[in-house]
This record gives C-alpha cells, structure tokens and sequence, in this order.
C-alpha cells in the first residue's frame, strides 16, 4: 500500500467519527481561592521572623525563615488534626485557633533560645503584639497574599459570561472576604463564600460542596463544576 493511500484511509476513519456532542453549561461553579485564586507573596515562616523581628526592642538574631516556615507547618498540622476547620467542629474560636498556632509555631524555633530572655518575652506581652500583628494585619493584607494574574481578567469573563452562579469554596477561616477585599475582588460577584472555619465541613468532603449547590439553588451536582489547583483537597 503506497504512503498516500495509508494517509487517505487515515483521513476517511477521522472524518467519519461522530462530533462531539456539546456539553451543557454548568448552572454553579465553585472555585477555590487559595493556590487557585490567589497565593502568599512569600513563604509564610518569613513573615512570622519579620513580625517578631520588628516587635523585639534589640536587633535579634533569628534563624532563617524556613526554619520558620518548617515550624509553621508542623504547629499547623498538629493543630488541624486536633481542631479541624479552625477549631469549628469542636466550638473553639477562630481566633484563639490561631493563638495556638502561632504559639505552637515559636514554640518550635529552638533557635529564639540563643537571644538572651527572647523566649521569656515570648511567654507575656511580646507574644500578644506578635499575634495581633500576624492574625489581624499581615495576613489579611497584601502583603502577604496576591492574587495570581490571571484572576481579575477570569472573574471578569464570568460576570460577563451572565450564565452560571459562581461561588467560593475554601479551606480557609472567617478573614478571607477580607482578605478578598484587600486585594481588590468584589464580593458581590459570587453567590456565596463558603468557608470551611465557618461551616465546619472541608474539601474534598462532599457536604461541603453540597452545601454551596444548596445555598445557590442548584439541585443536581453534575449541573456543578469545581475549579482548584489540587486533585487531593478540591
């Protein structure tokens, strides 16, 4: 068989398949903020360095911020395991999730040791200028989060889309419509802002995306599509 015969018969099976059949538009879709919509501006152990940096009345010497970040991570988890959804499920304030958090967090940087009465500080009023720095100022501002560049001009072409409701769905405490409206976004365009420190239910768990199909009116899932930025935890 020649080579242009083995290439028309290729072109006659493609051309002879069906079309896709269009899919439907969606009548709610979920997205997810953080990783999706928006990130930090840096790794998250330099910003509790700096504020603790910034609130010592000596230029102490603290390690470097992924030290930081490491003990973050750890305190979070021991944290989230103990207290899910930001201590929602078992009646603990925000708030004072974080405090532990944070506390956990320093707690978890032998290196403060080094500066002579750092850590005895740490264990009064030094600690309660630290935290409020962290929990109410930085991160709820921009300098800490950004939004990812693509996420002004999107939500823009789904509000001119007028078609589906659109929603947030995150992993994330009762700050983040104002860490929303820090960066810009406006609140108005979405159907509801579910989060998890609010409703006590977190992704991947269905019921909480059931909740938004509820809240936005929507009775059957596969009218809903979900966008994140991790198949594990969207």
């Amino acid at each position: 068989m020649s080579r242009f015969s083995m290439t028309t018969s290729s072109s006659m099976t493609t051309s002879s398949l069906p079309a896709p059949l269009p899919l439907p538009s969606p009548k709610l879709i979920t997205l997810d903020c953080t990783g999706t919509l928006m990130q930090l501006t840096t790794e998250v152990g330099m910003f509790y360095r700096e504020s603790l940096f910034g609130a010592t009345s000596c230029l102490a010497r603290l390690p470097r911020p992924d030290v930081f970040t490491s003990a973050f991570f750890s305190s979070y988890k021991e944290e989230n395991e103990k207290l899910p959804c930001f201590g929602k499920v078992d009646g603990v304030d925000g708030r004072d999730w974080w405090r532990r958090v944070v506390k956990g967090t320093y707690d978890r940087v032998p290196e403060i040791d080094n500066e002579e009465g750092l850590r005895e500080e740490l264990e009064g009023e030094l600690f309660e200028v630290v935290f409020e720095d962290l929990y109410a100022n930085v991160f709820t501002s921009p300098e800490a989060w950004q939004l990812k560049p693509q996420t002004l001009p999107f939500l823009r072409a789904l509000k001119l889309w007028n078609g589906p409701k659109v929603a947030l769905i995150s992993n994330f405490d009762s700050r983040l419509p104002t860490v929303l409206t820090n960066l810009g976004v406006n609140l108005n365009d979405f159907e509801a802002i579910i989060m998890s420190g609010e409703v006590g239910v977190a992704k991947p768990d269905k019921r909480i995306f059931e909740h938004a199909q509820q809240l936005a009116g929507v009775e059957k899932s596969s009218d809903c599509v979900h966008l994140g930025d991790n198949f594990e935890r969207d």
